[in-house]
């Protein structure tokens, strides 16, 4: 259920958010890092929704925190893809059939 909840606000933000700049899709960077801090959030709400009430600055840390995982993992990501998508191999295993 979360990583559902996960995969819809992805692909929600994907398809509403169509930007690049500069070679950079941000519509991607904000879609994963959206929905990695909507991991913490959806199973704290599954498990107790009176914990979530009352601890609200917790809440808003790990958010923040996964916030910031996922855009970094989402950047690092891009950057390697960057790298790598003039290799031989990527263009072999593009055109292979």
């Amino acid at each position: 259920m979360t990583f559902g909840v996960a995969g819809l606000l992805f692909e929600f933000l994907f398809l509403m958010l169509k930007l690049e700049i500069h070679y950079l899709p941000l519509d991607i960077l904000l879609g994963t890092a959206l929905s990695t801090a909507s991991i913490p959030l959806s199973t704290l709400f599954l498990l107790s929704t009176e914990m979530a009430a009352t601890n609200g600055r917790a809440v808003m840390n790990i958010l923040l925190l996964s916030f910031c995982v996922g855009l970094i993992g989402a950047v690092i990501a891009f950057l390697i893809w960057f790298q790598v998508k003039h290799s031989k191999a990527v263009l072999q295993y593009e055109y292979a059939g």
